[in-house]
């Protein structure tokens, strides 16, 4: 079978309030990313992130050591408990600026309409840990799922040169076997 790309979630919230939405987000972006060829590859949540700094630090290293791609979603804004990029950048081994400044924009593309839509700006950043992209996004789904679905074919391109999968399409089964087949037949 194709070694599809995983992609791993982690998310926050300074409350339950935050922390439900922010679940309810990585939901549908769970869906997003299967559309387009990815497995999900486990989930992780935090109340009060900025009293976990370490633990949280420690689980998002855990999920990009399983995954190809780890989105955090919440706790990226400008409140003084909104640790989630500084967390990212002290574990991360490269910068991506091109993510970062699409992710933390003040508009995006609806996902469904393709009309521009205006949101908050956030501190939302994007990097590299090990091989595993590293990208954050609010809680606030049209905006995150705009942004997210913007830079899919980015993402795919980083996943395919860092750790050598590419997402598939289809996940018919009789799609999997076929381009299984067809990788071998060619390489033998």
């Amino acid at each position: 079978m194709k070694d599809l790309p995983k992609v791993g979630f982690v998310c926050t919230g300074e409350n339950a309030l935050e922390l439900s939405g922010a679940i309810c987000c990585a939901g549908r972006l769970m869906r997003h990313f299967t559309e387009n060829g990815y497995m999900t590859g486990g989930c992780y949540s935090c109340i009060s992130p900025s009293k976990q700094i370490k633990l949280l630090r420690d689980r998002i290293c855990h999920m990009s050591a399983c995954n190809d791609v780890v989105v955090a979603v919440g706790c990226d804004g400008f409140r003084a408990g909104d640790v989630v990029p500084d967390i990212i950048a002290s574990v991360s081994h490269k910068d991506l600026p091109y993510f970062s400044y699409r992710l933390c924009a003040d508009e995006y593309i609806d996902a469904e309409t393709g009309a521009k839509g205006k949101c908050f700006p956030s501190r939302s950043v994007a990097a590299i840990y090990g091989s595993a992209l590293i990208l954050s996004v609010p809680a606030e789904l049209p905006s995150s799922l705009g942004k997210i679905n913007s830079l899919m074919s980015a993402i795919g391109f980083a996943v395919g040169n860092s750790s050598n999968k590419q997402p598939s399409k289809s996940m018919e089964l009789g799609d999997l076997v076929a381009d299984f087949y067809m990788e071998r037949s060619f390489q033998d």
